[in-house]
């Protein structure tokens, strides 16, 4: 984090923000603005943070003092931060804590949900909003630029930052995970009309792919898994989703030779997917968001692992069944450097092997295994999709 000020009227990105105005932004919003502010001929200042922070290391919070928490850009990130602010918040209920983060996510994550236990604010970061805290928590370059082989898991690594590592109990480390009423209900209308069985179907829920190679399948290799557990169930529901893009691929891998109870698709907003996992029986995927809202929501999952270990980001997870079939080189840890996926280190641009290394056959084992019996399926705890 850094503190900015331009001469002129400057481009952050997210808004424009008017001359000499002072504000807490992410180091690369900072770096890239001078480029702009040089560029037109014009001056800014950047400077550090570290004379006008004070740290939080598990002091007490009373009433009236106020917390700052920052996170960067990724969902699982944010619900996983969003997690941290709860169980500080449950710590220290008259305190106000203060989470704030790109206004992208706030808009699609923390807009509009009542009764969080924090209040969202996007960044820029207002100078005054920064100094009128009594402590500030960044729990930004905790995990994502670390390549060590023994690093934390990522929930330990953040609590013992932030001085609560002892006294936060496991069973509150989990991710936060926004859904309202309007959520559920746009959920349950895109399930309806993407999804093929009727609404008393069991549904589970594959998210394709990470944001990174390196922690994702190639979209065949996800086409012949959710074939195979497709074709011994037929009396589930199978939605594949993720972003667009990566939808499209594994459509395009599918073909027509997927069995008729898959389905894919991408829901219309971010809320409406933890909805729909909020009403899933099983959500399935690799290291990345929709494990987090699993956990976050009480939803049985099956996490695909390799390049990470599972202990590294849910350890903590009721419900959360790892496959783990590392070759000798996982977990590598490897991580996603800069704007663009690095891909396996051993062989760039290409995706993990050793979680290619899962056979179909294993993975439609695990979920076969937390399908609940049809009598108790979760489908009857949450609101149901209408059928066609």
């Amino acid at each position: 984090m850094r503190i900015f000020t331009a001469d002129c009227n400057v481009d952050l990105v997210y808004l424009t923000l008017p001359a000499m105005t002072r504000v807490v932004v992410p180091d690369g919003v900072a770096m890239a603005a001078r480029k702009d502010v040089h560029k037109a001929g014009q001056r800014c200042r950047i400077s550090g943070l570290g004379h006008y922070s004070r740290p939080y290391c598990g002091q007490p919070l009373g009433r009236g003092q106020k917390l700052l928490v920052w996170r960067g850009h990724g969902v699982g990130d944010q619900l996983v931060a969003a997690g941290i602010c709860a169980a500080i918040e449950g710590l220290h209920p008259q305190a106000e804590i203060l989470f704030a983060g790109h206004p992208g996510l706030w808009r699609a994550l923390w807009k509009d949900v009542p009764n969080l236990p924090f209040s969202p604010i996007p960044e820029p970061i207002p100078w005054n909003v920064w100094t009128g805290v009594d402590y500030h928590l960044i729990l930004e370059d905790m995990c994502e630029c670390d390549l060590e082989a023994d690093q934390h898991c990522t929930w330990d690594g953040m609590l013992g930052h932030a001085g609560l590592l002892a006294r936060v109990d496991p069973s509150h480390r989990r991710p936060y995970v926004p859904v309202t009423d309007p959520d559920r209900e746009a959920a349950a209308e895109w399930l309806r009309t993407v999804c093929r069985l009727p609404a008393t179907a069991p549904l589970v829920l594959w998210q394709v792919a990470s944001s990174s190679k390196i922690r994702s399948l190639a979209y065949d290799v996800t086409a012949a898994q959710v074939a195979e557990f497709a074709g011994r169930r037929p009396d589930v529901q199978v939605l594949v989703t993720g972003a667009g893009s990566q939808v499209a691929a594994f459509g395009a891998c599918a073909g027509a030779e997927m069995p008729p109870n898959v389905a894919w698709a991408t829901p219309p907003r971010l809320r409406i997917f933890f909805a729909a996992v909020e009403s899933a029986d099983v959500v399935v995927g690799p290291d990345s968001m929709a494990l987090h809202a699993a956990a976050g929501l009480g939803t049985p999952s099956v996490g695909l692992w390799a390049s990470f270990h599972p202990d590294d980001r849910a350890k903590y997870y009721p419900g959360h069944a790892p496959l783990y079939r590392p070759l000798p080189c996982s977990p590598c840890r490897a991580h996603e450097c800069g704007d663009q996926p690095e891909g396996c280190p051993l062989y760039p641009g290409e995706y993990c092997r050793a979680l290619a290394a899962i056979r179909p056959a294993e993975v439609a084992d695990a979920v076969t295994a937390q399908l609940p019996p049809p009598e108790t399926s979760t489908r009857n705890q949450h609101p149901q999709r209408k059928d066609p």
